[in-house]
């Protein structure tokens, strides 16, 4: 019979779930992290503003945008029992625009509706980095019933545009 030509295709796979302690200072890109965004402005590597090493994630987002980055799915037994800290700065607080993450747990990544927030971050000194811990502990799963295991973080503002940094990501078992 006839061949035919080798035709190339690109796919993705999910990655594992990966195991606590985890620790993330963005040095690498962001490996298994990933993004959806409502706009045309997605979390982007800074290599001027930073808490260590060189690099932080920027989220902006223009007024009435939302955009998520999420964290690979966790092996925990329950994601209640984890605290998460991380280092967040503005250098918009005290304007106009807006300076807050919402982080939350997603149960399916594929599907924004399954995010369910846990803390609105708000920084409250400007061009400061500040130290930020979030429990998990009141999280009571998604609007569906299901409890997830990926740590989300959406940024977006209905009134205002949105500026905020994260560096040095962390979840461990809670104190």
């Amino acid at each position: 019979g006839d061949l035919s030509p080798w035709s190339s295709i690109s796919f993705v796979t999910p990655c594992k779930a990966i195991p606590t302690p985890f620790k993330d200072n963005f040095e690498n890109g962001l490996g298994c992290w990933q993004i959806k965004t409502s706009g045309t402005y997605a979390p982007k590597f800074d290599t001027e503003v930073y808490n260590s090493e060189k690099n932080s994630v920027y989220f902006y987002t223009a007024k009435n945008n939302f955009l998520y980055a999420y964290t690979p799915e966790f092996d925990v037994e329950d994601i209640r029992k984890m605290a998460l800290t991380m280092k967040v700065y503005s250098n918009k607080v005290g304007t106009t625009y807006a300076s807050e993450i919402v982080v939350g747990v997603l149960t399916n990544p594929a599907d924004e509706s399954t995010f369910a927030p846990v803390h609105v971050i708000a920084p409250t000194e400007k061009s400061t980095w500040q130290t930020i811990e979030v429990t998990f502990r009141d999280y009571e799963g998604d609007a569906y019933g299901n409890f997830g295991k990926y740590i989300a973080f959406r940024a977006g503002n209905a009134d205002k545009a949105n500026y905020i940094w994260i560096d040095d990501v962390e979840l461990d078992i809670a104190g």
